[in-house]
């Protein structure tokens, strides 16, 4: 007979450790996904300091879109991103910045989604 846990045999008592594991389910998660996942800018001028990625869903439909630039040198501030839609718009700005190339990301989010992230390369070679 089993009492609360406990088993009782023939006057005997023994207690039984109860192990109960749960898995996540990776395979239903719902994830954003952006294209292209790279933009790349070279010496960017007229239109050419906006691109737009578009961004879709492995499943279900994300609501309203978010995005967040961070950079791989703090002080830096060359990028700036918004959404409409689906799209996610990448403007450089390249006012202050000396020839060279940077780099940075732009996380785009949506509540019950999993985050998905561009990379941003900006390169800038002197113009003689």
């Amino acid at each position: 007979m089993t009492l609360g846990g406990k088993t009782r045999i023939a006057g005997l008592q023994a207690i039984l450790p109860v192990i109960l594991l749960a898995a996540a389910s990776w395979a239903n998660a719902q994830s954003l996904v952006v294209q292209p996942g790279t933009l790349f800018f070279r010496n960017p001028s007229g239109s050419g300091f906006i691109q737009n990625a578009t961004v879709t869903a492995t499943s279900g439909s994300p609501g309203a879109l978010s995005s967040a630039v961070s950079y791989i040198f703090t002080g830096q501030s060359w990028l700036s991103a918004s959404s409409s839609g689906n799209t996610i718009a990448v403007r450089v700005a390249t006012g202050n910045l000396a020839a060279g190339v940077y780099t940075a990301y732009v996380t785009v989010s949506s509540p019950n989604f999993s985050s998905a992230t561009i990379r941003v390369v900006l390169t800038l070679i002197p113009v003689n």
